[in-house]
C-alpha cells in the first residue's frame, strides 16, 4: 500500500486526501506534504468522520488521528497519535473499527 486512500473504510467516502503522500517513503523525505489537512473520511449519514493530519514541524511533530462522530471534536470517539508514518495507517483502521461500532448502537 502505498496511499491512505487505498484503504478499507468500511463504506467511508474520502473527501479530501493530500495524494503526494507516500507510505512507503521515510516522514523525513516528505516534509513538503507535511500539513494539518492530510485525510477526511465522511460516512454516508454524515455524522461520522475521521480525520487525519500532521501537526508541529519535523521532527518534533506528530500526525493525528481522530474519529468523530456529531461533531464533537472536543471528545472524539478516537485518538491516536505517533510520529511514525508505518503506524498512521493502523491508527485509521483502529478509528475505522471504533467508528463502526459506534454506528451499530
Amino acid at each position: 500500500m502505498r496511499r491512505l486512500d487505498e484503504l478499507d473504510f468500511n463504506g467511508g467516502r474520502v473527501t479530501h486526501i493530500e495524494r503526494d503522500l507516500d507510505l512507503t517513503l521515510s516522514v523525513g523525505e516528505q516534509q513538503d506534504v507535511l500539513r494539518e489537512d492530510l485525510l477526511q473520511v465522511v460516512y454516508p449519514e454524515g455524522c461520522r468522520i475521521i480525520d487525519v493530519g500532521f501537526y508541529g514541524h519535523w521532527p518534533e511533530g506528530e500526525f493525528v488521528v481522530l474519529g468523530v462522530r456529531n461533531g464533537q471534536w472536543e471528545s472524539p470517539i478516537f485518538s491516536g497519535r505517533t510520529q511514525q508514518l508505518a503506524t498512521v495507517a493502523e491508527l485509521i483502521q483502529a478509528a475505522v473499527v471504533a467508528l463502526t461500532r459506534m454506528q451499530s448502537q
